[in-house]
């Protein structure tokens, strides 16, 4: 979340100074399913975290609370920015796609469940099962995203990229409509029988 956070060695959240703490619940800070939603699938940390599995970093140990003068802990953080403390890696449960097939169309309802369920929420279509579509591949290219499709009823698929009305889509070079999907993705309705989907930025 903060850069400079990372430099000092400390983080602060809603005003609260993480290293008054003996634990850091990651549960008590963030909202672990959301970030899954989002794609997140690591959480970087310059504090231990519990709740979650470290794969990288020092061996985990609460710190302790610095009772120095305010002047000392000043230096200390000073010294910090030169020198950064050591960055925990924690890996978050399985991570929604950055891009698949949506099982259903849902307008209202449990953002986080009907997501990690494959559904997205939108009311750019009306509600109901989809027809099933598979991603055979994709890739990330300059400013945008191509995928390789088979949906011979055609579909909806979701993008994990915040919606923005700077991307296009389209479906065998034929321009199809992009929606926002679950508050921070994109949903694009697929004709039947489309094959080849292009996502590109441009302002």
């Amino acid at each position: 979340r903060n850069t400079n956070a990372l430099k000092s060695g400390w983080v602060a959240l809603f005003g609260v100074d993480l290293k008054c703490c003996r634990e850091y619940d990651i549960d008590e800070l963030f909202d672990v399913d959301f970030l899954r939603v989002a794609n997140v699938t690591h959480v970087l940390s310059t504090l231990p975290l519990r709740g979650l599995v470290q794969v990288s970093g020092p061996p985990a140990a609460a710190p302790t609370r610095n009772t120095e003068p305010v002047r000392g802990r000043l230096r200390g953080y000073l010294r910090l920015i030169f020198s950064p403390a050591p960055v925990y890696v924690y890996a978050l449960p399985p991570a929604l796609p950055r891009v698949y097939a949506a099982r259903a169309v849902v307008h209202v309802g449990d953002l986080k469940e009907i997501a990690l369920s494959r559904a997205v929420v939108t009311t750019a279509w009306p509600e109901g099962v989809l027809p099933p579509l598979r991603i055979v591949r994709f890739s990330l290219v300059r400013d945008g995203l191509v995928a390789e499709l088979e949906a011979p009823e055609g579909g909806v698929v979701v993008v994990n990229i915040p919606h923005s009305p700077f991307w296009r889509a389209a479906v065998d070079g034929q321009p199809i409509e992009l929606a926002p999907g679950n508050l921070i993705q994109m949903a694009a309705r697929v004709p039947r029988g489309g094959r080849a989907l292009d996502l590109t930025y441009a302002r």
